[in-house]
């Protein structure tokens, strides 16, 4: 009896341990499964977080394109109109220096004992012994000098701005030295050589 019972009782042990490993057998793949759904999960999750990262750096590329068109716009929008302002004035100074230089020049030639300049406006200003004289006061052959000498000095101006004009050697004159001495065309002369027309 004691055999049986001894017997008995490691068969009960062993339907026990069979029973506990069974159901450890069967947690076991429980946990297997968690695992391969967890480790799916994550390698879906991981695939996820580089698309949002990608998707983030574009965004983060286009912000910053956004702030440096922003400031551009800022910076055009404070500065573009001075500066084409600035140099607005500098090229108008360097066309009114060369349009007073030769309108000077040519006057004085045309016409001996005065003297003529531009104003701010690009108006002839006439003058004689340091006083301005009115344009009506001149005679006929000065106020053909003053006309003639503007006109041949903002021909050549305009000549020497805009190379692509294809009459630049070509200056058509209506009765230019009406009311002219006789000296005075021989002076004309000179200046037409030295606008070099063909």
């Amino acid at each position: 009896i004691k055999e049986f019972s001894a017997l008995h009782s490691l068969e009960e042990n062993y339907e026990k341990e069979k029973s506990d490993f069974e159901l450890i057998n069967q947690e076991e793949r429980t946990v297997v499964i968690k695992k391969a759904k967890l480790e799916h999960e994550f390698t879906i999750l991981a695939r996820d977080i580089r698309l949002i990262e990608k998707e983030l750096a574009e965004k983060e590329k286009i912000a910053g394109k956004i702030i440096y068109l922003k400031n551009l716009n800022e910076w055009l929008s404070e500065n573009l109109s001075l500066f084409i302002a600035d140099i607005e004035k500098v090229v108008m100074l360097t066309v009114y220096n060369e349009f007073n230089s030769l309108f000077e020049k040519w006057f004085s030639i045309l016409a001996e004992n005065l003297s003529a300049r531009l104003d701010e406006n690009f108006s002839p200003i006439i003058g004689q012994a340091g006083y301005e004289i009115d344009y009506e006061h001149l005679s006929g052959g000065e106020r053909t000098a003053a006309a003639l000498a503007y006109r041949l000095s903002l021909n050549h101006v305009i000549n020497s701005m805009m190379s692509k004009l294809k009459t630049s050697d070509l200056l058509i004159l209506d009765e230019p030295t009406d009311g002219f001495s006789q000296q005075q065309l021989e002076k004309i002369r000179d200046i037409l050589n030295e606008l070099k027309l063909k």
